[in-house]
């Protein structure tokens, strides 16, 4: 847009152009029109710009999303000297001509772009001003809508733009805080030619996931083929509940005008931005009803006649985007008239042809001015109160929600803000009824479930009452997870054996792929639900679903437990050779200790009788030898025995040495004892087999699992050693119990899943045992066929009872057994046997002791001199000598 030469000597010369999408017969669109009138309106206003006239200049583009297009329309209308830049009209538009915007310093305002990340930071999109509130705003008020109906199950389906996959950026947010489930984002590609639009594949995925609320984020154009498509495949009958955003209500497209609005539209809800609540409102109806260019008398006016494309139905769903426009024009209008007002001069854009395609391309240089004058701009507008946040876009956002019916959209209620929402009772849903449909067609209170399953213990048994009939024939694992499902999910079922006794394999012998087992029940919908010891796998997965796992789990290798080796001295193996030495070392340094303070002290058996007041009184003659060294030795022999000696020690000197002896003694008995019983324990659990490096390395012991199961497919797709060379020696067997039967016998080593296996190894006689760490990680789930309505359902009812701890306590129940203590590893044994360093704080303990003890003898002899010299007097010539 550029401007007639100004009529007086201000050089203030303003440019405006807009780019907008024609109609679809051709015709000119409603917002240009309002882009004329907004332009007009500034032109013969004379408080504003009076010397100063708007020229528009426009361009249309082929297609509502046409990037490439728009591109082009934006670098040759730049070279014409253009001041500010209005449209196009999508998100993804937008963003295509913004860096041309920006790189030439032109503001660009966008009336109905939407995408939440143009208004993220501030500093991206400088130069970009948004005349609608971000897509977020309106999630909010689809989170209400949807809290309002009550509905808490949904599937989401988006057009592959801009603004179909950033639209719902904050209502996924806010569902997942609310614990909603989203069951499936789906999202497809938007050709140029909209009737091509094929979103079949992405709707019969939301079908199979059980729910029965879509939420459509897309522009209007795309709606009416997705929406059809979907009632080709019976998604808008009732029952259904379909919820579109503005794309769809406030945009031209969903349907032909003056025609029949079609079934598969009726009922359809969505939200459509509040449109007159600015002040101009009503001067934009009486400027629009009498302009000839734009609507004519039969703008705004009731009239059913459908004569042009300004008919009441088209115009009102554009009114949105219409309003905006003018409303762009108006702000730029006003920003210019402050820039010229405050004394700046405005310079022309002067850019050559094919600007877009040269280098160093010099920027407008009042261009960052004049963008700090808009973001100031405060004015009345028609949608509303012009002015911009810190994110350049409006700083409010109401709603209208609105329901499709026979002649339109009708509004039956209003958003006016988080929390704050209005809805009328009379709203119609799909099939032309005022019934709320339920979010998911999951009710399964009328459903009997064909349950196929497999005896494996301890997940499925027969009962040990023979007179049972019907699904009390069996218990188990799988029939108490089963009982808690059906008590959850208010169902009936028919549990029966899968004929064949197997979990599921390709018929190689089979032209075509078959499968036998539970799968091939499933495949060919002879059963509903698969409950059983079922592994997960990514080839059974290709065929039917699987629910997520209610157990995980591994493979482990079940063996016979060994019988320990005889040895005569296996009673001196908890304690290595060099603890054996020192502590008979010790109980000689002890027997040593005790006698020589029976000896040097005044209070011990020798040295009370040598040291005797009346040398000629004998009565501890006898006595003086009682802890000799013989004597003392056999007291320190018999406390490590923990037995009674003949004597003990009788100074205060000797017991100290004694009890540190004892206490010595305690520890490495209590040591030995349980060193020992570990050293049983280990010898009995030996096996020389630690891993499957360990089983595959041999040849004297034969292995295998069972036939047509996942291990065994595990090993034969395996492309590494060892498991490729364990494939190749498998000696297999036809079920589990077969298997373990076959290891309880003699020579053989069973590969299975490790739930099954600890179950067997916990059971009496306990003479098996699992050996070796997991691998092949996996997990067992309900299967299901593929595409199963109640795979979702099941699905998170298996993880409610995982959090709530149901499964935790069912396997405490059914793997926990008496032969759990004996549970160790044959690696045990290396580190289990004591050697001195393990005691050293021991002796380190009993050598204080006995220097302690030594002390106090001192302290002995001293209070004995001190009683003797106060008590009795002694010659000086005469001595006493200790013989």
């Amino acid at each position: 847009m550029e401007s007639n030469p100004p009529s007086i000597s201000v050089h203030a010369i303003a440019g405006k152009r807009g780019i907008f999408s024609k109609g679809r017969d051709g015709t000119r669109d409603l917002a240009e029109a309002a882009f004329h009138l907004a332009i007009e309106k500034i032109n013969n206003d004379p408080t504003i710009l009076p010397n100063t006239n708007l020229t528009a200049l426009v361009r249309n583009s082929e297609y509502l999303v046409y990037p490439f297009g728009n591109i082009q329309h934006a670098c040759n209308l730049i070279s014409r000297g253009v001041v500010a830049i209005v449209g196009p009209t999508t998100s993804s538009d937008v963003k295509a001509v913004y860096p041309i915007a920006e790189g030439l310093h032109i503001p660009q305002f966008a009336p109905f772009a939407t995408d939440p990340t143009l208004s993220q930071n501030p500093n991206t999109y400088g130069y970009l001003f948004k005349m609608s509130a971000p897509d977020s705003w309106q999630s909010r008020a689809l989170i209400d809508i949807i809290a309002h109906f009550r509905w808490s199950r949904m599937a989401i389906l988006t057009s592959l733009t801009d603004y179909g996959i950033n639209g719902l950026q904050e209502f996924q947010r806010i569902a997942i805080l609310k614990n909603w489930v989203i069951s499936h984002v789906g999202r497809f590609l938007p050709t140029q030619n909209a009737s091509s639009v094929d979103a079949r594949e992405q709707l019969l995925t939301i079908r199979s996931k059980g729910v029965r609320l879509v939420i459509l984020n897309c522009l209007a154009i795309h709606a009416r083929y997705v929406l059809r498509q979907a009632g080709e495949l019976g998604m808008t009958q009732s029952g259904w509940a379909w919820v579109v955003t503005d794309g769809v209500t406030a945009l031209e497209g969903l349907y032909e005008d003056c025609l029949e609005i079609p079934p598969h539209l009726i009922g359809v809800i969505g939200t459509r931005p509040t449109v007159g609540e600015g002040m101009l409102f009503t001067n934009f109806l009486e400027a629009w009803n009498t302009d000839p260019t734009s609507s004519g008398s039969r703008g705004f006016e009731v009239n059913h006649h459908c004569t042009d494309q300004f008919n009441p139905p088209y115009f009102l769903k554009q009114m949105a985007s219409v309003l905006r426009t003018y409303d762009s024009v108006i702000a730029i209008g006003h920003a210019l008239h402050n820039y010229l007002t405050d004394g700046h001069n405005l310079s022309i854009p002067a850019y050559p042809a094919r600007t877009c395609s040269k280098r160093d391309i010099e920027k407008w240089r009042d261009g960052e001015k004049l963008k700090q004058y808009i973001r100031k701009v405060q004015c009345n507008g028609t949608m509303n109160y012009v002015n911009f946040t810190d994110f350049n876009a409006p700083d409010v956002a109401h709603y209208d929600i609105v329901n499709l019916r026979n002649r339109g959209f009708e509004k039956v209620g209003g958003w006016y803000g988080e929390g704050d929402m209005e809805i009328s009772t009379r709203v119609f849903f799909p099939g032309n009824t005022r019934t709320v449909p339920t979010d998911s067609n999951l009710d399964l209170s009328n459903y009997t479930l064909k349950i196929t399953t497999i005896l494996d213990e301890p997940f499925v048994m027969m009962s040990d009452d023979p007179t049972k009939k019907g699904n009390d024939r069996y218990k188990g694992f799988c029939k108490d997870l089963l009982d808690k499902l059906q008590s959850s999910l208010d169902f009936k079922y028919e549990m029966t054996l899968v004929p064949d006794g197997q979990y599921g394999a390709k018929d190689e012998d089979s032209d075509r792929v078959r499968w036998n087992g539970m799968v091939g029940q499933l495949i060919q919908g002879k059963a509903d639900v698969a409950v059983a010891p079922f592994t997960i796998s990514y080839e059974r997965q290709q065929y039917i679903a699987f629910t997520k796992p209610y157990l995980d789990l591994g493979l482990t290798i079940l063996m016979k437990v060994k019988e320990p080796e005889r040895s005569l001295f296996a009673f001196l193996d908890p304690f290595s050779y060099d603890l054996w030495m020192a502590i008979l070392l010790a109980m000689l340094f002890a027997g040593m200790c005790v006698s020589v303070c029976s000896y040097l002290s005044p209070y011990g058996y020798y040295g009370a009788y040598v040291q005797r007041p009346d040398s000629s009184d004998t009565s501890t003659y006898d006595a003086r030898n009682s802890m000799n060294l013989y004597n003392a030795l056999w007291f320190s022999f018999a406390s490590w025995m923990q037995q009674g000696a003949d004597f003990n020690p009788r100074s205060i000197s000797g017991r100290i040495v004694g009890g540190f002896w004892w206490m010595a003694v305690i520890i490495i008995t209590a040591n030995y004892t349980a060193n020992l019983a570990a050293f049983l324990t280990v010898a009995r659990m030996s096996t020389g087999i630690s891993s499957v490096d360990d089983l595959a390395k041999q040849s004297s012991i034969p292995y295998g699992t069972v036939h047509n199961s996942q291990p065994e497919s595990y090993f034969e797709q395996a492309g590494v050693e060892p498991y490729k060379k364990i494939s190749n020696s498998m000696i297999n067997v036809d079920n589990t119990t077969e298997g373990i039967k076959k290891v309880k016998e003699g020579n053989y080593a069973f590969i299975w899943d490790s739930a099954i296996l600890e179950y067997a190894a916990n059971k009496e006689p306990c003479d098996v045992q699992t050996v070796g760490r997991l691998f092949g990680k996996m997990g067992y789930g309900l299967g299901l066929p593929l595409h199963s309505q109640l795979t979702d359902i099941f699905s998170l009812e298996i993880l409610k009872l995982r959090q709530s701890g149901y499964i935790e306590q069912l396997s405490n129940n059914y793997f926990t057994g008496i032969c759990d203590k004996d549970k160790k590893t044959s690696t045990e044994k290396a580190g289990s046997q004591m050697s001195i360093n393990n005691m050293a704080g021991v002796f380190y303990f009993m050598f204080a002791g006995f220097g302690f003890g030594f002390i106090i003898m001192l302290v002995e002899w001293c209070w004995a001199s001190y009683k003797e010299t106060t008590s009795v007097k002694i010659e000086p010539a005469k001595k006493v000598c200790i013989a």
